[in-house]
């Protein structure tokens, strides 16, 4: 996450012509939190990239070196670049050598963030990436690599009616336990190119993959494919780059909800500890139901009593806490009221577009008794889009 709306990057592509490398600027065509795997600065450029050293084993490790290097003085300074592509998906076979590949770019690019994409976990994965669980194998990469920013790719949460809603929420909360013990951070790829059964159908589907991810505590995201060129015989679609190099609908969707998060919680995430999630009137992917809270004593639906959402919490350095509400509705007709209540002497403020600001609270004599908790004192009907996310600061004092 990034501490306004700037477009931090620009895509570029490299090319090697006559021995020389060329600086090809081919944008800037993406506003995104990060540089998506796909078009990283790549060390296949000077023919050593991550997946060739992975596919030899233990490689040949001072050419792999070497490349780094080339590549280091040729593109390391450039401003747009953060790192480099080591890997993707990586299978038990190639895992060590793919983990030593990030140690070496470590060694040999210091300052820069190497990107490492593994894949998401089940049991029925277990054996393609060498663990029969998810903790042992992320401890195990961040210990063989010396990664302390790496991620996965998931699009499951994109199959309608909700068939994927347990393996998406299920990775995300793995890989939230996991950052609490290791102090490691984390990105997950999401969703922007429908292909298989993956769809999108309006950006409303932005909104929700962005919320979710920040609420369950990921620290960045990538996007699948922006401009994925494929054959015709294959069913990816409606990229935000289409096949003509030209912007769709789908750009004009992720783009501005991807900027709109950024501007107004951007610098918020990029600072907040993640500390746990809950959700209210649905269960997925093992996370715990919301069962109250020392300061956000209770939330729910008030027309629909059953409108599913998430809520989570997160810590500042000032030990200030955090709350964030997310609508996990996926149907354009989804938009809810919730009723949010407080506990007593809690001051709730809410983040707009530059600043914090307090917010008007109703006090109800008779809400201890509805909601059953003695300390509940005040209340608030906000109204959420589906994927809306609002993040509230449950002290007292302004921010």
């Amino acid at each position: 996450w990034k501490a306004d709306d700037a477009r931090p990057f620009s895509v570029f592509q490299a090319s090697h012509r006559n021995g020389k490398h060329e600086r090809t600027m081919k944008g800037p065509v993406l506003e995104l939190a990060y540089v998506p795997a796909s078009r990283q600065f790549s060390l296949s450029m000077v023919g050593m990239d991550g997946k060739r050293f992975a596919a030899k084993g233990t490689g040949d490790e001072a050419a792999y070196r070497t490349a780094c290097r080339t590549v280091r003085d040729d593109w390391a300074d450039h401003p747009a670049v953060c790192g480099f592509y080591v890997y993707d998906e990586p299978d038990a076979p190639v895992a060590s050598a793919t983990f030593r590949a990030a140690c070496i770019q470590l060694e040999e690019m210091p300052g820069k963030e190497p990107f490492l994409n593994l894949l998401p976990f089940a049991k029925s994965l277990a054996k393609r990436i060498g663990s029969d669980e998810l903790q042992p194998y992320l401890d195990r990469c961040a210990r063989e690599s010396g990664l302390k920013f790496f991620g996965y790719d998931c699009y499951s949460q994109q199959e309608r009616q909700g068939k994927g809603l347990d393996f998406y929420f299920s990775n995300l909360r793995g890989w939230g336990e996991f950052a609490k013990r290791s102090n490691c951070r984390w990105n997950t790829t999401l969703l922007c190119s429908p292909h298989f059964n993956y769809e999108l159908n309006a950006p409303d589907d932005f909104r929700w993959q962005i919320s979710t991810a920040a609420a369950m505590g990921a620290n960045g995201i990538c996007w699948f494919y922006p401009d994925h060129h494929t054959g015709a015989h294959v069913n990816y679609r409606d990229a935000p780059i289409d096949m003509f190099g030209e912007r769709t609908e789908t750009f004009a969707w992720m783009s501005r909800e991807m900027r709109a998060f950024q501007r107004r919680y951007g610098a918020e995430f990029a600072r907040l500890r993640f500390e746990d999630a809950s959700m209210v009137a649905c269960s997925h992917g093992g996370v715990r139901e919301f069962a109250g809270d020392a300061d956000l004593v209770d939330v729910r639906g008030t027309t629909d009593p059953k409108a599913p959402l998430l809520v989570s919490f997160f810590t500042d350095s000032q030990n200030v806490r955090y709350a964030a509400i997310v609508n996990l509705h996926q149907d354009r007709e989804g938009s809810r009221n919730v009723r949010l209540a407080f506990a007593k002497g809690v001051t709730p403020y809410t983040r707009g577009w530059k600043d914090w600001r307090r917010l008007v609270l109703s006090r109800d004599p008779g809400l201890a008794r509805t909601i059953g908790n003695e300390n509940a004192e005040t209340k608030l009907n906000i109204y959420l889009a589906p994927g809306q996310l609002e993040l509230i600061r449950l002290t007292t004092g302004n921010p």
